[in-house]
């Protein structure tokens, strides 16, 4: 694979990659034009946009219900089907198209595909949950889940390290892998980029669906790892659904 470089802007002491801020932007509006565009002039018999919008929304509580308990569903809902559209989104954008300058410059990725942002996308999920589970418990009996029994409170606090990383590793490894490996091993289509300097390379998407094997299981597993780090990581020997969320001691 060519190596390549992403654009960046630094403004003080903090650098922006500019490629995965538009195209981190370019997933967020896309969620946003869709929902608004399913959601007008809803009726109570639903049809056309409102189905699919509607098939969407039941998916996403339908494998979420059964982690979460459908006692938190109405207040989380929304949450996991925004969560889980930008991870279909983000994951591959990087999948349809390669677009790089002449000097190696990169312009086009999925999001998903670099490591800090991984990092930056699990710590935000996990620190929420932390922050849930304070308002919803309080202080006092939150940390006490962490101490009880007191034998385990070293891979209490352990988990809570890992759970981070492997979340994030999980995603990265396979948008990154099956980037690679597409655009590695699929012919592209030169256009009329190639005049001002940039080449495109756009993968035959017949290809990746029927013949691409191991590159399509993961790029259709992969969006379910991270919409589900809420809960999967929530999923502890102590009380179920969600020691953080739940009352029960």
């Amino acid at each position: 694979m060519e190596e390549s470089i992403n654009p960046t802007i630094n403004i003080g002491p903090v650098t922006f990659d500019l490629t995965l801020t538009a195209l981190t932007l370019l997933s967020v509006a896309l969620i946003f034009g869709f929902i608004y565009w399913a959601s007008r002039n809803m009726t109570v018999k639903p049809k056309g946009k409102q189905n699919v919008l509607e098939y969407l929304y039941d998916f996403v509580v339908g494998f979420t219900e059964p982690n979460v308990g459908s006692r938190y569903m109405k207040d989380y809902s929304l949450f996991y089907l925004c969560l889980f559209l930008f991870m279909v989104i983000a994951n591959n954008l990087g999948l349809m198209a390669k677009l790089q300058t002449t000097d190696g410059t990169n312009l086009w990725t999925s999001p998903t595909a670099n490591l800090q942002f991984d990092l930056a996308l699990s710590f935000g999920i996990i620190l929420m949950t932390h922050i849930e589970g304070i308002r919803r418990r309080g202080v006092k009996k939150y940390l006490k889940g962490f101490v009880t029994p007191g034998f385990m409170t070293p891979m209490n606090l352990l988990e809570e390290v890992t759970n981070f990383l492997s979340l994030a590793l999980r995603v990265f490894g396979n948008i990154f892998a099956g980037e690679v490996m597409v655009h590695a091993s699929l012919p592209g289509t030169r256009s009329a980029l190639d005049v001002l300097g940039a080449r495109s390379r756009i993968p035959l998407l017949p290809h990746q669906l029927t013949g691409g094997g191991d590159k399509t299981v993961s790029r259709i597993h992969s969006p379910i790892v991270p919409t589900s780090m809420y809960y999967v990581m929530r999923q502890r020997p102590r009380p179920p659904p969600l020691r953080h969320l739940s009352e029960r001691d």
